[in-house]
This record gives C-alpha cells, sequence and structure tokens, in this order.
C-alpha cells in the first residue's frame, strides 16, 4: 500500500495537537496531577517541531533542521520530567541538557551537513529521554492497572528510535533525495501517530487510575498513621470472623491502648502526641503479619485481628508490640517522654463467637491490664457469657 507522506506527516500534527489539548484540558480538571500539563506542553512543542520539519526546503534549514529538532527532544525531556512528577519527584535540569546537546552539534558544519549524524544524534537522544521516561514509571510503587502498558509504550518507542540509526545509515538516502520521502521516515511517521494515540490515552488513564486510588485510600486508611481506620477495619473483621467460623479456625483480637497518653498531649503538645502514635502503629506493623488486619479504632486506641493465632501466639506477638514501642519511644527528641501500651487479649476459641464478644472481652483484658500497672498484655475470662459493647454495623 502506497502511503501519502504529507497526509501522514498532517495527520501526525494534528494527533498531537488534539492530545496535547486533552491533556491539558485533564490538568484543568484537576491541577493536582501537574504533570497532565507537562506532558500537554510537550506534545504541543512536538506538533510544533513536525510542522517546521514538515516545511523543509520552504523555510531555512535552522528553522526545519536546527529548531525544530531542538523542539522535538525538548519536549521528550518534559515527557520524561511530567513521569518524575507524577511519582512526586524533583524535575532535573538535565530535561534541557538533549536539546542544548542538538544545538550545539548544529554549530558544526560538517555535522550539519550529514543526515546520517543527524538522524543518529536525535534518535540517541529521543531514545533515552523515552527510556528514562519508561524508567521513572517501571519504578512507581502505586498498583495502577496502566503503569505496565505505559513502560512497554515508552520502552517500545525508544527502540524504534534506537534502530533508527542503523537503517539511516544503511539507507541510499541522502539530502538531495527528499529524506522525507524514504521509507524510514514514513514508518518513523506512522508509527509516531499511533503512539501517540496510545501513550495519550495510557497516561489519562494512569491520572485517572491514581485519582480513584487516592479516593479509595482515603477511604479506607487514617491519614496520620497510614493503618486502617475504624470503618475498614470493622467491614475487614467481618469478613475474617465470617471465614473463621465457617473453616472453624481459631482468631484473636488484640486491643491496644497507649498509657497516659492524655498527659502527653498535655504536657508536649499535639505535635508529639502524634509523633507517638505514628511510632506505635510503626513498632505494631513490625510485628504483624500481612494477613492480620490492624487499624486506628479512633483516639489512641488500635486493634488487631490475627487469623489462625491462639491465646500463647497472641500474647507473644503482644508483648512483643509492646516492648518495641517503648524502646522505640528512646528515639524521640522529648525528655522525660515514656512510651508504653496496655493490651487486652481475646480468642475465639474461648467461647467468643463474634466480633462483639471478641472485643468485649479484650476490653476487659485492656482494663485489667491497666489496673494491675501497665505495659503488659492480659486476658480475662472472668465472665461466661460476654456482652457486646459495640455493633458493627452501626459504627
Amino acid at each position: 500500500m502506497q502511503l501519502d507522506v504529507p497526509t501522514l506527516f498532517v495527520l501526525l500534527i494534528v494527533i498531537m495537537a488534539v492530545n496535547a489539548l486533552l491533556l491539558l484540558w485533564s490538568w484543568l480538571q484537576n491541577r493536582d496531577v501537574k504533570a497532565l500539563a507537562w506532558w500537554g506542553v510537550a506534545l504541543l512543542l512536538e506538533a510544533l517541531g513536525t510542522v517546521l520539519i514538515f516545511r523543509r526546503g520552504v523555510i531555512p534549514d535552522w528553522l526545519s533542521i536546527d529548531l525544530s529538532n531542538a523542539l522535538l527532544i525538548f519536549a521528550y525531556g518534559l515527557i520524561w520530567s511530567g513521569a518524575r512528577l507524577f511519582h512526586d519527584r524533583t524535575v532535573q535540569p538535565s530535561l534541557m541538557l538533549g536539546a542544548a546537546i542538538w544545538l550545539a552539534a548544529c554549530q558544526f558544519d560538517a555535522f550539519h551537513a550529514s543526515l546520517p549524524a543527524r538522524a543518529s544524534l536525535f534518535s540517541v537522544l529521543i531514545g533515552s529521554y523515552a527510556l528514562l521516561a519508561a524508567w521513572e514509571f517501571w519504578r512507581g510503587t502505586e498498583p495502577l492497572a496502566s503503569r505496565p502498558a505505559t513502560v512497554a509504550c515508552l520502552t517500545l518507542h525508544a527502540f524504534v528510535f534506537f534502530v533508527n540509526i542503523p537503517a539511516v545509515m544503511l539507507s541510499p538516502v541522502t539530502e538531495s533525495t527528499e529524506p522525507l520521502h524514504g521509507f524510514w521516515f514514513v514508518f518513523i511517521a506512522f508509527q509516531g501517530s499511533i503512539h501517540n494515540i496510545v501513550a495519550a490515552f495510557l497516561l489519562l488513564a494512569m491520572a485517572k487510575e491514581r485519582v480513584e486510588l487516592r479516593y479509595k485510600t482515603a477511604s479506607r486508611i487514617d491519614p496520620l498513621t497510614g493503618v486502617f481506620n475504624r470503618r475498614f477495619f470493622l467491614a475487614s473483621a467481618k469478613q475474617l470472623m465470617a471465614g473463621a467460623d465457617r473453616d472453624d479456625r481459631s482468631i484473636a483480637l488484640l486491643l491496644f491502648d497507649l498509657d497516659n497518653f492524655k498527659k502527653i498531649n498535655d504536657s508536649l503538645g499535639h505535635q508529639c502526641g502524634d509523633e507517638v502514635l505514628k511510632l506505635f502503629c510503626s513498632s505494631a506493623s513490625t510485628y504483624l503479619r500481612s494477613n492480620d488486619v490492624f487499624g486506628r479504632f479512633g483516639g489512641e486506641e488500635f486493634v488487631a485481628l490475627l487469623p489462625d493465632a491462639d491465646a500463647a501466639s497472641a500474647h507473644k506477638v503482644a508483648n512483643r508490640i509492646l516492648a518495641a514501642f517503648e524502646a522505640a519511644g528512646q528515639s524521640l527528641a522529648h525528655a522525660g517522654l515514656e512510651t508504653t501500651a496496655s493490651a487486652g487479649i481475646a480468642v475465639s476459641m474461648n467461647g467468643c463467637s463474634s466480633f462483639d464478644e471478641l472485643f468485649t472481652v479484650a476490653d476487659r483484658g485492656l482494663y485489667k491490664a491497666k489496673r494491675i500497672g501497665r505495659n503488659r498484655a492480659e486476658e480475662d475470662l472472668s465472665a461466661s457469657a460476654p456482652v457486646p459493647l459495640i455493633s458493627p454495623q452501626i459504627l
């Protein structure tokens, strides 16, 4: 099939411009995602640079060769920088290095007169920026569904430019044979059109997934400590209890309360209190398994649900957490600060069949630990029929 080169280039320019406007419009709807603006501006510069290249022979060479390719290279630097911003990383000054290298090379007549030399340097710079952008997305930690596809898209795009180097060098095309009409340039234009459509779609998808993920996270995570909030913990507890009851498996509940926390807030301030809360969560997370559920129940009260745990293992985990928290408090720069907590323990095999009953027994154990000296974990089985203190359905 014969491809009409002017039509391909016009199509590429239109696609870049439309995608740029879509990205900028999306940024105006959600200005927290600054990367969208950087990517939108990058595509506008790509469109402008491509227009200048397409006018080769009509406008001066310093516009159609020097400036046009510098704009394209700088645009890819912006795409890389946008990928860094997307992951809350700083923008590097080297985003301008590629364009600077290109403009400096264009000052040499031998380079300016050699199509293979220009194409090789251009391909190396563009491919490098594309790989850097792919690397930024690859090392991101958020579970975004479009991330692998975005990495693959940018990596493949870089590969095309790297392959461009031997392709141009082996091509019989010279300056006098209208290089923009050569097969490889036609392929670059065609591939560029497809890449811009796919890349813009994936970048918009990732931005949307990021917003949805953060809303979802905000609905289940306590913003101060980073552990589950009360509502999500209760929902998870209900599922765990149902599974344990169905499979006749033991499950343990640990209820923690920080000792003298009001005194810490009153004497050292709420900022110190916040540090203590986060320190406890850090200490507790060290000794909890991946399938344990841990959350902040309110104020300075925390709760953990341990599947397949008996009384002995529950006591062991609770005591390790308490010891770690007490030791970790010494790292805080507050004179005279003592960080201890008390814990109540309840195990389903000891007559508790619901979360309400587990919580009631654990609460009695916590009260017992407070009463006999604090900084300890206790289990209270004094009552044979515990009366529920809370109802997960109404919290």
